[in-house]
């Protein structure tokens, strides 16, 4: 069912098997980074409940392409980035229903973790008493937020970062393989969805530029930051602050100057120079080394703290100003 969807043999195996058992639970977990997969392997089991005795490539392709009447992906709200009780309600009330073609209906929750309390109190009587011929599959890149409750009666399936071979052959595929293909790959962190959204982003040159610049000097005057503060909101940040899409840009953002900071210590400890992921930045991750920076434990722990604060929905510029002073930029 799944050879055509890259890595992750060993949740393909537990699914394969759990198929063949005819043993699928009815409600699932699926755990593990962003971009993944998940929903990729979640629409290929939907194929295989749905339609037991096979199907049509064509109602297939309907599945993948979410265009099919039993198959229902559930998303948060594009402002809030929250699910909404009564998006849950709505589905709790269509589990019930009988499938209008197929033999089985599925439900997909994407980022199931951004579902309210009373939305997730809303799902635990349905967990607890599942329709025989529904099935749920909620997917989390962090399932530790996830209501106990809702995650302890759901089977759960584990699913591993990409590695960089995998990543590497899709950049070939999008034929995006010349432009920056290690830096792409190592900052993906495993995640086909931030390899594509760093291949194909319209302003991710821009971006790169901007920040290699920024992150080589120091000691900007605080007049100064306020311009450099208005451009990344216009480079990083061009969603609804709070909003799903938004914290994603801003974790990339935090990911990248991370890596500029990998990179100093690197060379500091004299490091081969072509282990660099801003090799082509070398004289300006030179330059940058005259200066002193945190150690590599240190950093950890100020990214930590930056991450947290924007999971805590401090505002962006509160948080970059933390970063960069601890950073000794400012």
């Amino acid at each position: 069912m799944f050879t055509a969807l890259l890595g992750n043999i060993r949740a393909k195996k537990e699914l394969e098997l759990l198929v063949e058992k005819k043993a699928v639970p009815n409600s699932l977990l699926f755990t593990g980074l962003d971009g993944v997969g998940k929903k990729l392997f979640a629409k290929e089991l939907a194929i295989a409940l749905m339609y037991p005795d096979g199907c049509s490539q064509e109602i297939a392709q309907h599945i993948r392409k979410e265009a099919h009447p039993d198959l229902h992906l559930i998303t948060p709200e594009s402002k809030t980035g929250m699910h909404a009780i009564a998006e849950m309600r709505k589905l709790i009330d269509e589990l019930f229903l009988a499938p209008f073609e197929s033999k089985a209906k599925v439900f997909i929750i994407a980022d199931a973790e951004r579902m309210l309390p009373s939305s997730s109190n809303a799902l635990l009587k349905t967990l607890e008493e599942p329709a025989s011929d529904s099935y749920l599959i909620l997917l989390s890149s962090k399932a530790e937020e996830l209501l106990p409750t809702v995650a302890s009666r759901c089977a759960k399936i584990r699913f591993s970062p990409l590695s960089e071979e995998d990543i590497f052959s899709l950049l070939e595929k999008w034929d995006k393989s010349s432009l920056g293909s290690k830096y792409i790959a190592a900052l993906a962190q495993g995640s086909a969805a931030r390899a594509y959204a760093l291949a194909f982003h319209p302003l991710q040159r821009e971006r790169s530029e901007f920040l290699c610049s920024l992150l080589s000097t120091s000691g900007i005057s605080p007049g100064e930051m306020t311009r450099v503060f208005a451009k990344i909101e216009e480079l990083f940040s061009k969603e609804e602050e709070g909003s799903l899409d938004w914290h994603k840009d801003v974790e990339l953002l935090l990911a990248q100057i991370f890596m500029w900071y990998r990179d100093l210590y690197l060379l500091k400890m004299g490091g081969d120079p072509n282990l660099l992921y801003f090799l082509d930045k070398l004289p300006l991750l030179q330059k940058r080394c005259l200066y002193s920076f945190p150690s590599f434990d240190k950093l950890h722990d100020i990214f930590e703290k930056a991450r947290l604060g924007i999971e805590r929905n401090i505002k962006l510029k509160v948080v970059l100003e933390y970063l960069f002073l601890e950073l000794g930029i400012l």
